[in-house]
């Protein structure tokens, strides 16, 4: 008994590769962006003190929210651009691609507006206040200082995955461990 006819078959088999590739690609970025993350903390808590890393622990969230939506970005676009492409349709692809772009950009400018003019209510939300309200001027430093990257972790994230499409995960990857040994430097 068949379970699946030739065709079908390297239907599956060749999702089963894209994923794998696509599986990897992630894994390593993942892994580039952790280990600089390692290395912000490890630098922040040997050289400066303790309310530097707790400033950091507080302010870190708004940075976890951020790249949640960059990957909500990313992902979708990549999934309907991918069926898009499949199908022969560019100019479906580019409308989307360039749609997911425009909200990707001004979703940004508006995180980033809101991160630099509204930091200390932010830092509060986020546990400074109370017994932890001497946290509240170094976290709303940290916040401003990294948030002003936010539209380019933004865009990386969602321009990672029209690259991907476009068989570039060796690109990406290399960008990723790129980005990464370069933050890492620079923290030194």
């Amino acid at each position: 008994m068949k379970l699946f006819s030739k065709k079908e078959a390297n239907r599956w088999l060749i999702l089963d590769q894209s994923f794998f590739a696509m599986f990897i690609t992630f894994s390593m970025v993942e892994l580039a962006v952790a280990s600089a993350d390692l290395v912000d903390g490890l630098i922040i808590s040997n050289y400066l003190n303790a309310e530097a890393m707790a400033a950091m622990g507080v302010a870190h969230p708004i940075f976890s929210i951020s790249g949640i939506f960059a990957g909500l970005f990313a992902t979708g676009m990549q999934s309907r651009c991918a069926r898009e492409l499949g199908r022969g349709d560019v100019d479906i692809f580019n409308r989307l691609f360039s749609a997911v772009m425009y909200v990707s950009i001004a979703f940004s400018i508006v995180l980033t507006a809101t991160i630099m003019l509204e930091a200390a209510p932010l830092a509060k939300l986020m546990g400074a206040s109370g017994k932890g309200a001497a946290l509240i001027e170094p976290a709303v430093q940290y916040l401003r200082g990294v948030g002003v990257g936010i539209p380019a972790l933004i865009l990386i994230g969602t321009l990672s995955s029209a690259v991907q499409l476009d068989s570039g995960r060796k690109r990406v990857m290399v960008g990723s461990i790129a980005g990464s040994v370069l933050n890492i430097m620079l923290d030194l």
